[in-house]
């Protein structure tokens, strides 16, 4: 983290340190900071279609599912390879499910 930290302090608008701060953020289990890291990163960058992705995981994997099908949604067309694409669509279909698992029947 300290690394990460200098490395903004250095290049506050570089949108990739910040993404890569996100993830070791996520792999310390700080869900909140690593929203908080990830948004920054979007917000330098708004078509990096990683972020979205990682920020649709993180918020599906914590039951956000109406959030994270937004953002799995502007990932989806953004990222590069046909991998990463697949990757948002199954997830998309994950918090799809999701959301129809927190409806109630309609009586």
């Amino acid at each position: 983290m300290e690394a990460y930290n200098k490395s903004i302090e250095l290049d506050p608008k570089n949108d990739t340190i910040w993404l890569r701060k996100s993830i070791a953020l996520q792999a310390m289990g700080n869900t909140r900071e690593f929203v908080k890291t990830i948004d920054k990163a979007i917000g330098l960058n708004q078509s990096n279609g990683l972020a979205w992705l990682l920020k649709g995981s993180v918020l599906a994997m914590t039951g956000k599912y109406d959030e994270a099908n937004k953002a799995l949604d502007k990932a989806i067309g953004l990222n590069q390879s046909q991998e990463l694409n697949e990757y948002a669509l199954m997830m998309k279909v994950g918090t799809l499910w999701g959301l129809a698992s927190t409806m109630r029947p309609i009586k």
